[in-house]
């Protein structure tokens, strides 16, 4: 009697499950398309017409979905189908900090930019001074952007240092460290905006976390290498990684040389980011000042963008960048062989300065992995390189965060 009971309740939740998976697709069909009709959402999802005309009547009522007119007839003649396009007033604000700049960022639910702003911000100033620029910017942009307070549906902020994302405190902030630590940004941010659902997370998971905006991405185990003013990585296997401490990722300080010199901002020696840094970069270039007076990199020594130049003047084969490209090639190596053996991903992107690198550095780095004897090359992690700006990833990794707790809420797909 027992296991038939177990069974009718299982056949019983099956229908509302199915109901709120077809409406899920249904929903994503028309965010995706600038207008579509019942048939080509059945034809693209073989869920009945009168199953979609349902759905899409749900949707109207939540205002989720309008009608946009009439299409054309088909060859055949008959009456033109309706069609229909997603509109949604609710908005997300993004906000990431960045090379002492604050990005504020309002976004329509179909990812579409509704305005910007930055502000100059110096890590010197205190941290009631950062509360200060955060707030009167926040309501700033609201007010420009003519966006009510109830059309406000999340905040994301994406801030550097050791965040524990599920409460939205910040362990430590190497930029700021006068801020203290355990900083309650979340908190503080609930009180002004309590309806509003709020995301505190890393800059480097936020910009990881926009992969997973597209498919090819999707339910991979893989590392997103963040390389900016600092370099750490984010984990994700279907969900990004955090940790116990927040600690999940942060590769930059992978001891790589205990001989090195150079003492990292951690208190250690010979950690990865500092071997890798613009001035271990500079430092090489100037260790040999005959070999740079005939090298084509003489010229780009002062560059803010020294990086990608060292990658261009390598591929068109100056010998001291090619020198130094090696150098780094290594270094990444090594780097990377640690990732293999504590996470073993599927896929590693490259994001930041180093995605630019050219293709001697990609040969450099794909012989100096071959030298781990252990690790199979038929099956190695695949590199990619993500050229897109930093600014744009946080802000597709902002939105990606809470676009999907709106459209995986249930009560999206209940009847009214």
């Amino acid at each position: 009697m027992a296991k038939n009971e177990k069974k009718d309740s299982k056949n019983v939740s099956m229908p509302s499950d199915l109901k709120y998976l077809n409406r899920k697709r249904i929903l994503q069909i028309i965010r995706n398309e600038d207008f579509i009709s019942v048939n080509d959402i059945s034809e693209a999802t073989k869920i009945s017409r009168p199953t979609i005309k349902k759905a899409i009547q749900s949707f109207e009522d939540k205002g989720l979905v309008i009608s946009v007119g009439k299409g054309a007839s088909t060859n055949a003649g008959g009456k033109r189908p309706g069609l229909y396009s997603f509109y949604c007033e609710k908005v997300i604000l993004c906000i990431y900090l960045e090379n002492e700049r604050i990005y504020f960022t309002i976004l329509s639910m179909k990812n579409e930019c509704i305005r910007e702003r930055e502000v100059p911000f110096r890590y010197g100033d205190t941290f009631e001074k950062f509360q200060d620029i955060l707030i009167s910017n926040m309501y700033l942009i609201l007010k420009e952007s003519e966006i009510c307070y109830e059309n406000l549906y999340g905040i994301s902020l994406a801030i550097g240092g050791f965040v524990e994302r599920n409460i939205g405190i910040v362990r430590f902030y190497s930029k700021a460290p006068e801020w203290g630590r355990n900083l309650p940004i979340k908190a503080w941010l609930k009180e002004l905006f309590p309806k509003q659902v709020i995301v505190v997370e890393n800059l480097v998971r936020t910009a990881g976390r926009s992969l997973l905006l597209e498919e090819k991405y999707r339910n991979k185990r893989m590392a997103a290498i963040y390389t900016g003013a600092g370099i750490s990585a984010c984990y994700i296997d279907r969900e990004v990684l955090t940790g116990r401490n927040a600690l999940i990722g942060e590769i930059g300080h992978m001891t790589i040389d205990y001989s090195d010199e150079e003492v990292c901002s951690c208190g250690s020696r010979g950690c990865f980011e500092q071997m890798v840094s613009e001035s271990r970069i500079l430092n090489k270039l100037n260790e040999n000042t005959n070999k740079l007076s005939c090298s084509t990199m003489k010229q780009w020594v002062e560059s803010e963008d020294i990086i990608r130049h060292l990658f261009e003047e390598a591929d068109k084969g100056d010998e001291l960048a090619k020198d130094v490209v090696s150098y780094l090639a290594e270094m990444f190596s090594l780097m990377l062989k640690n990732i293999a053996i504590n996470f073993d991903p599927e896929i590693i992107v490259m994001q930041g300065k180093y995605a630019y690198a050219g293709e001697y550095f990609k040969t450099e780095l794909k012989e100096a992995r071959k030298k781990a004897k252990f690790f199979p090359e038929e099956t190695a992690s695949k590199l990619y390189y993500d050229m897109r700006p930093l600014r744009e990833l946080q802000k597709l990794g902002g939105y990606q965060e809470l676009s999907k707790r709106f459209f995986d809420n249930p009560e999206l797909y209940e009847e009214m």
